[in-house]
């Protein structure tokens, strides 16, 4: 999966983010420890990075099972866990001015932090629930219909960022609801070969849904409110302006109520999940935007779509949206969630030397988030190599490769390191990602990283 994160710099919106340029790959740390504390050499990588973003589940144990209900989480206290965790970062000998972002959600409410718990016990008037496909409870949400749920929410992430010292937000959950969002008016299109955006705050309330219904489409709006119910009270829940609330009013609300220079960092779904087309963020409020799922299209994707009519996949139009967002001085993210699979750690590696930018970073997690599980024997030596400016922008070429066409990325760098990236189109049923997506890293110190076994020599053709 690919993470584009991208961040604008500068600006009346700008925040304390130093990007370090291209002496090394510019990273970092996304992560929680749920025993407490990370070792002694996640710490250290930590204090390396440019920034830190410290996941919910800090020192949660084995207490919080569930964390999006009550009854499966008897863990609390997130909020100060997770800022002693960035404390210790900063604690001598280590990085007093660490740059520290907090990790909260707008899509559903977290129950081992303090926060929850309160607007679950003190306000439950602003709340929705959410049942599953079975009918069964599993999360409770704010009515962002109602502005008084929109301010509970902004005024209480604030008050945690003021408490513990963080410099902004990591907000997760602008994702889902594909059948309702394609765009604002007005919205540009992308250009190929890219497709339409997926994700973006328009609500077209007679777009059907795809498969849902007794014999007819329903609208999206439909779908959505056939899930969720008042958790207190049974009066009729505003749907449209739950969906309107959440794309549009949530993030104006926060910025209001972080300080000034705040970062505020929103997670979307991948290839302009969050961005407008232009590389500039499509959630009002936000200096940021972030996409996921590099390897979408070959993963996710029912049917494969083909450039010669304007089409690509996932991680081609993930990569070309790097390229946009880095057009506008912005920041972004790219990474492979999975990483116990070292193969694709290189992969999102190569694409992310392949299309980031000036002020982009490659971000590191753990997988499930897990601050153990970085692969700390892969990515920490490779992330202190030498790299430099890059030469030029990613040279794009084609290839028929069999029944399928090869897209061939390359691309250099002042140092001498070159990195090769191909990534194919085609059907070829029931192969996974690194299968048919190969890639070649030469490090300037005469070592290779590849995404499989013998890949300098296939993606370069020789």
């Amino acid at each position: 999966a690919m993470l584009a994160l991208a961040l604008m710099a500068g600006g009346a919106v700008g925040g304390p983010l130093a990007w370090p340029g291209w002496e090394r790959v510019p990273y970092f740390v996304h992560c929680s420890n749920t025993s407490g504390p990370v070792s002694d050499d996640v710490l250290a990588f930590q204090r390396r990075a440019s920034f830190t973003v410290v996941q919910v589940q800090q020192g949660m144990g084995d207490g919080c099972a569930g964390e999006e209900l009550p009854a499966t989480c008897n863990a609390t206290g997130a909020e100060a866990k997770m800022a002693a965790a960035i404390a210790r970062i900063r604690q001598p000998p280590g990085r007093p001015n660490a740059t520290a972002i907090l990790y909260w959600t707008v899509d559903n409410i977290r129950f081992e932090t303090d926060m929850g718990r309160a607007a679950l016990k003190q306000h439950p008037e602003l709340l929705l629930t959410n049942c599953d496909r079975s009918g069964n409870l599993a999360k409770y949400k704010y009515d962002f219909s109602n502005p008084a749920a929109v301010q509970a929410w902004a005024e209480g992430i604030a008050a945690i960022v003021k408490a513990g010292g963080w410099d902004g937000v990591f907000i997760d959950g602008y994702q889902g609801f594909k059948a309702c969002t394609g765009g604002p008016p007005g919205e540009s299109a992308p250009s190929s070969p890219m497709r339409t955006p997926r994700e973006g705050p328009h609500i077209p309330l007679t777009h059907p849904s795809e498969g849902v219904g007794e014999g007819r489409p329903v609208t999206c709006v439909e779908q959505i409110g056939a899930n969720l119910s008042r958790a207190v009270g049974s009066a009729p829940i505003n749907v449209t302006g739950y969906l309107h609330g959440f794309w549009y009013n949530t993030g104006p609300a926060l910025r209001a109520a972080l300080p000034p220079g705040a970062v505020m960092i929103p997670n979307c779904e991948g290839g302009y999940g969050c961005q407008d087309g232009n590389g500039s963020s499509r959630i009002p409020g936000y200096n940021a935007v972030m996409e996921e799922f590099f390897g979408d299209g070959l993963n996710h994707l029912p049917n494969w779509t083909d450039t010669a009519n304007g089409k690509a996949i996932g991680d081609t139009e993930n990569i070309a949206s790097l390229r946009l967002l880095a057009a506008k001085q912005t920041i972004a993210e790219i990474n492979w969630t999975d990483e116990r699979d070292q193969d694709h750690v290189m992969t999102a590696l190569a694409a992310y030397l392949i299309g980031a930018g000036v002020n982009q970073y490659f971000g590191v997690i753990g997988w499930r988030w897990n601050c153990a599980e970085i692969p700390m024997g892969t990515l920490g030596p490779l992330l202190s190599k030498p790299l430099g400016p890059p030469q030029a922008d990613p040279v794009t070429t084609m290839r028929a490769v069999g029944n399928t066409t090869e897209i061939v990325y390359t691309r250099s760098f002042g140092a001498g390191t070159h990195v090769t990236l191909n990534v194919s189109t085609g059907t070829q049923a029931g192969r996974f990602l690194d299968a048919w997506t190969h890639c070649c890293i030469r490090w300037s110190d005469g070592t290779n990283n590849t995404c499989n076994a013998g890949d300098c020599g296939y993606a370069e053709g020789r």
